[in-house]
C-alpha cells in the first residue's frame, strides 16, 4: 500500500533470531521479530573481509606494503626500461633540448585527424630544427602530409600540429583491405 518503514538500530545490534524470539512476547517487537534482516551475501562477504583484516592487521598491513613497493618497484623498471629505449616519449639527446611528443586520433570513419603535440621539456633552451615525418603502409592508408618542418619551440608551450589520414578502402565494397588488422 505503499508504505515505508524506517528501522534505525545501533552499531552493536545483534541480529541472533534466538534473542529476537525471547523479544516476541513484547508487542512493541514483534513486527521487529517477524521481519529479521537478511544479509546479502556480497555484504556478509565483506564483513568477513574486514573482520580477517582486523584480526591480522600487522600481516594484512605488510602484505599491503609489500605489495606496493612490488608496484613501484615495477613502475619504475618501466619507466627505466622506456628511457632507454626507442619507444620512450620524451627525446634524451644532451646536445638538443628534451621533446614530449603525444598523439591524438580525432575520428573513426576511413578519414580521421592525427593531432601530434611536441612541447619542449627544458627550462632554458630551444627546440629547433626538427622535422616530423609520419609513415604508414601505403596499402592501408593514405597521408596528404606526412612531412612537417617544425618552427622553433619554446619552453613550455606546446606547439600541436595535426594531419589528415584516409583510410584505403576496397572499391567495389567500401570496406578496408582485408590485410588491415589492428596492429596496423
Amino acid at each position: 500500500g505503499g508504505e515505508v518503514f524506517v528501522k534505525i538500530l545501533k552499531r552493536t545490534a545483534g541480529f541472533d533470531p534466538s534473542e529476537l524470539m525471547a523479544l516476541k512476547g513484547n508487542s512493541e517487537n514483534k513486527v521487529m521479530v517477524e521481519t529479521i534482516l537478511e544479509k546479502s551475501k556480497k555484504s556478509s562477504i565483506f564483513v568477513e573481509q574486514a573482520a580477517r583484516e582486523k584480526q591480522n592487521a600487522k600481516a594484512t598491513y605488510g602484505a599491503f606494503q609489500a605489495e606496493l613497493w612490488r608496484l613501484r618497484y615495477v613502475a619504475a623498471r618501466a619507466t627505466v626500461d622506456a628511457i632507454n629505449s626507442s619507444e620512450s616519449t620524451i627525446s634524451g639527446d644532451i646536445t638538443h633540448a628534451p621533446v614530449k611528443l603525444t598523439a591524438e586520433i580525432c575520428g573513426v570513419g576511413p578519414e580521421f585527424r592525427l593531432y601530434l603535440t611536441i612541447q619542449n621539456m627544458s627550462s632554458y633552451k630551444m627546440a629547433s630544427n626538427l622535422t616530423v615525418l609520419l609513415h604508414a603502409d601505403r596499402r592501408h592508408y593514405t597521408i596528404n602530409k606526412s612531412l612537417a618542418k617544425l618552427p622553433s619551440i619554446l619552453p613550455g608551450v606546446p606547439l600541436k600540429i595535426d594531419f589528415e589520414i584516409v583510410a584505403v578502402l576496397d572499391p567495389n565494397d567500401k570496406l578496408p583491405p582485408h590485410t588491415l588488422t589492428i596492429d596496423n
